[in-house]
């Protein structure tokens, strides 16, 4: 395997390693907000569901983005708009 093509694999398991951690940080997400909040099963049940409803329409968004754009610009517009307001929550 040639080095831009291990590259290429780092970068692209790195991004799905990122985006992967996002559901599963949810259930400790949605517990903690359950604590917090005082929400019902039925309230935690839709924070869930509407996380995944989410991520499907998501990808259809940046699938077809990337059938028009190209795969690599794609990637750098979805993980910027999902990357940017994460650092500024952070800080």
């Amino acid at each position: 395997m040639a080095k831009k093509h291990r590259t290429l694999l780092w970068a692209a398991g790195g991004a799905w390693l990122f985006d992967a951690m996002d559901v599963g940080m949810l259930s400790f997400v949605i517990a903690a907000l359950a604590k917090e909040w005082q929400l019902s099963s039925a309230q935690m049940g839709l924070i869930g569901s509407v996380s995944s409803i989410g991520m499907v329409f998501g990808a259809v968004i940046f699938g077809i983005l990337a059938d028009k754009i190209g795969r690599k610009l794609q990637e750098q517009v979805s993980q910027s708009l999902r990357t940017i307001p994460e650092q500024a929550v952070i800080k």
